[in-house]
């Protein structure tokens, strides 16, 4: 038993660290996904804190770009043996930091794991990379955990672990320094503590809201798995309510919202967004009174066109960006975006997986992918006065999510598992009316069980 637990974990935290590793074993240009001004965020948060809207970057980060360049782009900067880097028109963000939007958590874990790596004489930038290892190592066991978790065959947890390490989501936010690093692990772990508290565990339901803290103040964009756990556990809660036997149907949405797993998903999300309210609100009492520099991107109108688009953002991205990752980067995000919405399709609609978690597991992420990326992009264009097209990156917390839905459904048609075989009590949705004939039709008795409702018992 012991072994079939410590054997995964030790080869997923080995082929992470070796991956990551792999990657920063010789020089390599800047992330074209903002690198440089993480790489400013990093070098200043022990002695600032806390980087300011106006700041200019600093010399650390201007000299990286100087002599590292950035991926895929050309630029022309001042000499990388130089020790004067003042031309601001020179560099990005006419020489403004662009990485204020973010609190300083990720940074600071990220400075203080890379200290070990400095002391050793390594450079800030390569030894804050290879701190991506802890990060790509705590997010596969997560993923593992969270399949296991599941009532999953294991050895499904240690394959999709591996691919995980395989996806371009991987390269790009864990082998270089990235605010997406902490994102898969934000999405696995929160998925296994929406899993704890399901089957009531106190430690978990309490955990989830200050999990859900912790998840926003290293990136906003993870509030989208806060979402995707909280929403199932609260429909998860109102669907055994209603299916509950008529003495606990009394009071229904009283007993709803005084379950503890439902006050914990409702305080996960409030509590999420205050702490991100508060971050914005802090944000500008900091800005510095200064000419707002151009910003490099492309702004457009916020269409419906715009919404629909992304709407399916995420949907159709998973396992991205695709963007400069080659043919193998790209067959890797394109398998994952059709096993993802094959699945989705299969436990939402498929007649195997009629009722129970799964389909409230299914129909909940999906929801939560669906109003992504409009709801980003309505933020966007609120907090800075502009719409662009978001980065596939931003839905990266969801990725651990899909992946064990991926496990989910392939474990359950290949017949390794029970389809709906959570344990701790099975959930039921209401039955379905049922067809003539059909209990004669091979599986009846397995029909017959699902038609019966939940016992729940009188002290829940």
């Amino acid at each position: 038993m012991l072994r079939g637990v410590i054997a995964p974990i030790l080869i997923l935290i080995v082929a992470s660290a070796g991956f990551v590793a792999w990657q920063n074993s010789h020089a390599r240009a800047l992330s074209p996904y903002d690198e440089y001004v993480y790489v400013d965020y990093l070098a200043k948060v022990p002695t600032e804190g806390v980087v300011r809207n106006g700041e200019e970057t600093g010399d650390v980060a201007r000299q990286a770009l100087a002599c590292l360049g950035v991926q895929e782009y050309t630029i022309v900067v001042q000499s990388c043996r130089g020790t004067d880097f003042d031309k601001d028109s020179l560099y990005p963000y006419a020489g403004h930091t662009g990485a204020d939007i973010y609190t300083p958590v990720y940074f600071a874990v990220t400075w203080a794991l890379a200290q070990p790596f400095v002391w050793t004489g390594m450079d800030l930038v390569h030894a804050g990379r290879l701190v991506g290892a802890f990060w790509l190592a705590l997010g596969t066991v997560g993923v593992w955990l969270l399949i296991r978790l599941l009532r999953v065959d294991p050895l499904y947890g240690l394959v999709a672990g591996l691919v995980v390490i395989a996806t371009p989501a991987a390269y790009w936010s864990t082998t270089y320094i990235s605010t997406d690093a902490p994102s898969l692990a934000v999405g696995a772990w929160l998925g296994c503590l929406g899993v704890w508290a399901w089957r009531r565990r106190r430690p978990a339901i309490l955990l989830f809201p200050v999990a859900a803290i912790v998840a926003v103040l290293l990136k906003v964009q993870n509030l989208a798995a806060v979402g995707a756990v909280g929403l199932a556990l609260l429909v998860g809660v109102i669907v055994e309510r209603s299916t509950a036997d008529r003495p606990l149907r009394n009071n229904r949405l009283a007993r709803i919202l005084t379950d503890g797993r439902s006050l914990s998903a409702i305080a996960a999300v409030i509590l999420a967004l205050c702490a991100q309210v508060g971050w914005l609100a802090l944000r500008a009492a900091l800005t510095l009174p200064s000419t707002s520099p151009g910003v490099d991107t492309v702004r457009q109108e916020l269409s419906p066109r715009a919404l629909v688009t992304e709407a399916f953002r995420f949907l159709t991205t998973v396992g991205g960006p695709v963007s400069f990752s080659g043919a193998f980067g790209l067959a890797v995000s394109s398998a994952l975006v059709v096993l993802t919405i094959g699945s989705l399709v299969g436990l939402i609609v498929g007649y195997r997986f009629w009722g129970g978690r799964n389909l409230v597991l299914a129909s909940s992420l999906l929801a939560v992918t669906l109003l992504l990326g409009p709801g980003l992009a309505f933020f966007t264009r609120v907090t800075v006065g502009y719409y662009t097209p978001l980065s596939e990156r931003y839905g990266l917390s969801l990725l651990a999510l899909f992946i064990a839905l991926i496990a989910v459904y392939l474990s359950a048609a290949l017949g390794r598992r029970s389809p709906d075989g959570w344990r701790d009590g099975d959930l039921r949705l209401p039955a379905r009316p049922r067809r003539h004939g059909e209990e004669h039709a091979g599986g009846g008795d397995q029909h017959r069980a699902q038609d019966q409702p939940q016992q729940v018992p009188a002290g829940r």
